[in-house]
């Protein structure tokens, strides 16, 4: 989602079937869509594809029966359930919160004041729908976020960078969407906002658990990399 400037153009072609570069274009045109609620979901995606590349790597060169047991586990579930749903999401936020934005534009137009309240109920109810999407790209986040765990203690080992940025992908996919979701609520102003702030903040404390969770992983490699360094470096002579 973005702000009210400009009027994005028709999606003739889905966001997803363009390449890299336009789809990157198409970000920073400066129109309101696609904006952050599907750039989360994007990032969401990507850590979904990273994760999942690991599991297979897991499946096809692990050695543990029970590891690649559940790396299969982990494939199935991100290529099956939460990728196919977030690249509807992806599409979705735009097509959603561009809506949202003609709305508005009708609303504050002064030859449409007699449809002025009409207007502005549409627009509140986009937005409301607008949120619940980045709510649902949360939910899906969290699970690529603690698959991405799973298969970093047990994945292929030298994958494990691949498992790291997944992980850091899909808390940046939740803090996205809860300042986005934050947002969007001091513009609503209406009966469904309280809700979804307490939403918001339960989010935020499951999103700074992941995060403390986080910097465990990135304190314990450090201490690894320290601990191979001076098993392989002789010591420094004065």
């Amino acid at each position: 989602m973005g702000d009210d400037q400009g009027q994005g153009a028709g999606q003739q072609l889905a966001l997803l079937d363009l390449s890299a570069g336009d789809l990157l274009s198409r970000f920073g045109a400066g129109a309101a869509t696609p904006g952050s609620g599907s750039a989360a979901a994007l990032m969401s995606l990507l850590a979904s594809s990273l994760i999942c590349a690991v599991a297979k790597m897991t499946v096809a060169k692990g050695k543990e029966a029970a590891a690649k047991a559940q790396a299969e586990v982990i494939v199935n579930l991100l290529e099956n359930r939460i990728s196919p749903r977030l690249k509807v999401l992806f599409e979705e936020d735009s097509r959603v919160f561009q809506a949202v934005i003609d709305a508005r534009i009708r609303r504050d137009n002064p030859a449409l004041v007699t449809q002025k309240r009409q207007n502005a109920a549409q627009a509140t109810d986009g937005l409301r729908e607008a949120t619940n999407i980045l709510f649902e790209i949360v939910d899906l986040s969290f699970q690529a976020f603690e698959n991405g765990m799973s298969i970093w203690s047990i994945g292929f080992r030298p994958a494990m960078g691949d498992a790291g940025a997944g992980i850091s992908a899909s808390l940046a996919a939740i803090t996205t969407c809860l300042l986005v979701a934050n947002v969007n609520l001091r513009t609503a102003r209406s009966s469904w906002s309280r809700d979804a702030k307490k939403k918001c903040d339960d989010i935020q404390v499951r999103m700074l658990r992941a995060q403390e969770r986080v910097l465990q992983l990135v304190q314990q490699s450090s201490d690894k990399t320290a601990e191979n360094l001076a098993e392989a470096l002789p010591l420094p002579v004065n």
